[in-house]
Parts: structure tokens; C-alpha cells; sequence
């Protein structure tokens, strides 16, 4: 995740839009609500890297910039961002727990007349194909499919060795 800071710049403002982060229905600010304490689960470890990556170029993450998102699907994406970019100030940066979810961002932003990457910059995660065809491109942070499934496989054959940290990369798109 250290490869994030390569789109952040000090004076940004940042919002997250998480997915599964609180026991909630619909999308909406975590606020001060509790989050799921299941430390091991992906949106959480996704959440620490951007929070590291933060940290690293001194910004923090203001608790009404931190979104859950219930299911990583296009309605509450959009619902989410178009709450986020009505937000003042309006965040300079969506950091996105899903490619899915980056995309849906980049849609609705597209919608209200805002520039990409020059009025909101939007990195995704996962590394799906799509971004690599829709317009304009979305930086995301790339995982290797391939590798994650030989992994997935050899933890399921040896359960006790389920300690795995796998190769990733920052692909920048023309949304940053």
C-alpha cells in the first residue's frame, strides 16, 4: 500500500468508501459507530494500508469521510459517492475498496459534471479488467488473480499455514 502515497498530496482531502465496515443496511458515514471487529477481514486490512499510506503523506481520515458500503455493487456505490462529493469540503481524493466501487464513483462524479482527475482523483482495488476499458482509466491497486487462487488453494490443503502476503502493485490510471 505504500505505493498509494504516489497518488496523495499533503493538502488533500480524502474519503474512503469501505465496504462491510459497520453492521448497518444501507450506505452511509461510519461516523462513531463501531466497526466490525474482525481485524483479518480484507475490507479491514484494505482500510489499514490506505490509513498507512495517509499517515505516510500526513493526512488523517476524518470519521465522516470514512463510508460503508453494505455490497460492493453499483446502487449504493453511487449512492455513497454522490453523498461523499456533496460533502464540504468535497473530498479530492475517493480511495475505493473495490475497483466496482471506484468505477461506480468515477460514473456518478462523470454525472455531476466534475473532471477526472482534475476536481476528484479515484483509486480503486482488485485489478479487474474494466478499468482498463472504461474512460477515463482508474488507477487502481492491481492483484494478482492467478496467484491469489494458488494461494487460496495451498491454505485450503494446509490450514495451519494461512499467514500469506501477496504481491500487489499501484497501476495509475488517468483517474489520478
Amino acid at each position: 500500500f505504500d505505493s498509494a502515497m504516489a497518488v496523495l498530496r499533503p493538502k488533500d482531502t480524502v474519503a474512503v468508501l469501505g465496504l462491510r465496515l459497520i453492521d448497518a443496511a444501507g450506505s452511509q458515514p461510519v461516523g462513531d459507530k463501531p466497526m466490525w471487529d474482525n481485524q483479518s477481514s480484507i475490507a479491514h486490512r484494505r482500510l489499514d494500508g490506505y490509513q498507512r499510506a495517509m499517515q505516510q503523506c500526513g493526512l488523517t481520515l476524518a470519521a465522516d469521510y470514512l463510508w460503508h458500503i453494505p455490497e460492493s455493487n453499483q446502487t449504493y456505490a453511487r449512492e455513497a459517492a454522490r453523498a461523499v462529493l456533496a460533502m464540504s469540503p468535497r473530498p479530492t481524493v475517493l480511495l475505493c475498496m473495490s475497483d466496482l466501487i471506484g468505477l461506480s464513483a468515477m460514473r456518478e462524479a462523470l454525472q455531476l459534471g466534475l473532471r477526472i482527475p482534475e476536481d476528484i482523483r479515484v483509486v480503486g482495488f482488485d485489478g479487474i479488467e474494466e478499468t482498463l476499458r472504461y474512460h477515463p482509466t482508474l488507477t487502481s491497486v492491481w492483484q494478482f488473480s492467478d496467484q491469489k487462487g494458488e494461494a487460496a488453494v495451498r491454505a485450503f490443503l494446509n490450514p495451519d499455514d494461512t499467514t500469506l502476503q501477496l504481491p500487489y502493485e499501484l497501476r495509475l490510471g488517468e483517474s489520478s
